[in-house]
């Protein structure tokens, strides 16, 4: 055995390993945790993803089901993977799918104990999913990390009925994220980051899955530099408006965290753009706040207001990003589609979240807020 190339494929197996910042790093090692949420198409469920997923009957907060990570699968290291990714179809409202650590699509319905299906073709960790309007199709994205391409992103869609993928992009040096499709669904929208480079936004017609547009994403200011290179815009999610007129993107600043491009960060500034995709030219950056990182959007039924999390929980009017309300910390954010609540994954303070104010007003679980006026009307307790 040739010990030194050994040693070699340990050591960049780690640092692949800790190159993505995956959920369960960015809260704390084997703590339980509120990641990602959605709701189903008629509001009957939530469901969120995280150190497990946990899906709730939405009206009377009842945890009707819970699938622990083992259920899934382990990782190399005999951990049960976390599931960073979940979304409901918007055609069957018990139907949802749950993306892991380790590349896997499962599709689970709420009251069934045994799994759909599950789809492969993702090598590293779910970063998005989503159904189509149709429910013919799911799609994610996920990003890895090798000694040769320090970030490999990947877009991958399959037919949920026969589970043929049946399309597959892969992007070096690079990750994807924030996938979204258009109401009607003809349209799909994919986040690509080329690592300290560029951030930009692709657009697909799903009818053949061509790619029909490109957006580059702009800081919309000098940008500054470190000794391990340049910092760049990144997207991490997007939702079109319904009319299919506007898309707006949610993300960062991403800062190189060394010099062999294995790490990154993202400094805490809220970037939000609207891209008019009637005239490209008109892409701009409508909210550039500082304090937290807008990786989690939702838009209201209306396609009127837009709400953010990993931050304070904040409603924006959609097409000036003039703040409407804001509440209590949350990761995770997303809106009922009957327009009438918005819900967060709160968080309770630890190492890598320190409230505003008292940490006694920050709870743990589901917190729903009043979408006009962001009161908040309950907590849905998380493991109750």
């Amino acid at each position: 055995m040739n010990i030194e190339k050994s040693l070699s494929s340990v050591t960049c197996g780690v640092l692949g390993f800790l190159a993505f910042l995956l959920p369960s790093l960015a809260v704390g090692a084997e703590r339980e945790y509120l990641w990602d949420v959605a709701f189903s198409c008629d509001s009957s469920y939530v469901g969120t993803s995280g150190d497990r997923v946990r899906i709730y009957d939405f009206k009377t907060g009842k945890l009707l089901r819970v699938i622990e990570g083992n259920q899934l699968e382990l990782n190399a290291f005999g951990k049960q993977l976390d599931a960073g990714a979940l979304a409901f179809s918007l055609v069957e409202p018990g139907l949802f799918a749950v993306g892991d650590e380790g590349g896997n699509l499962w599709l689970y319905r709420v009251n069934d104990e045994t799994f759909v299906r599950q789809l492969k073709g993702l090598r590293g960790a779910v970063s998005s999913l989503a159904f189509d309007k149709s429910g013919r199709y799911v799609a994610a994205t996920a990003s890895q990390a090798t000694c040769k391409d320090p970030y490999l992103g990947e877009f991958r869609v399959w037919e949920i009925e026969s589970g043929e993928l049946v399309k597959s992009v892969d992007v070096k040096t690079g990750s994807m994220d924030g996938l979204s499709f258009s109401s009607d669904g003809e349209l799909a929208a994919v986040c690509r980051y080329h690592r300290y480079k560029a951030g930009f936004v692709d657009i697909y017609r799903v009818a053949n899955w061509e790619k029909v547009s490109t957006i580059k994403l702009s800081a919309g200011k000098e940008l500054e530099e470190n000794k391990w290179g340049k910092t760049a815009p990144r997207g991490a999610t997007t939702k079109f408006t319904p009319d299919k007129k506007q898309l707006l993107v949610g993300g960062a600043i991403c800062v190189p965290a060394d010099g062999q491009g294995y790490a990154h960060a993202c400094k805490p500034a809220a970037l939000l753009w609207r891209i008019d995709l009637t005239d490209l030219t008109l892409t701009k950056l409508f909210v550039d706040l500082e304090g937290a990182t807008c990786t989690a959007i939702d838009l209201s039924h209306d396609g009127i207001r837009v709400v953010s999390g990993n931050g304070l929980i904040s409603m924006r009017n959609a097409l000036d990003g003039s703040l409407v309300w804001s509440a209590q910390f949350a990761r995770g954010v997303a809106s009922s589609p009957d327009g009438r609540f918005v819900v967060g994954c709160a968080q309770r303070p630890g190492p890598f979240f320190v409230p505003r104010g008292d940490a006694k007003d920050h709870k743990e679980g589901l917190l729903v807020l009043d979408a006009k006026t962001g009161k908040t009307v309950r907590l849905i307790a998380k493991d109750e």
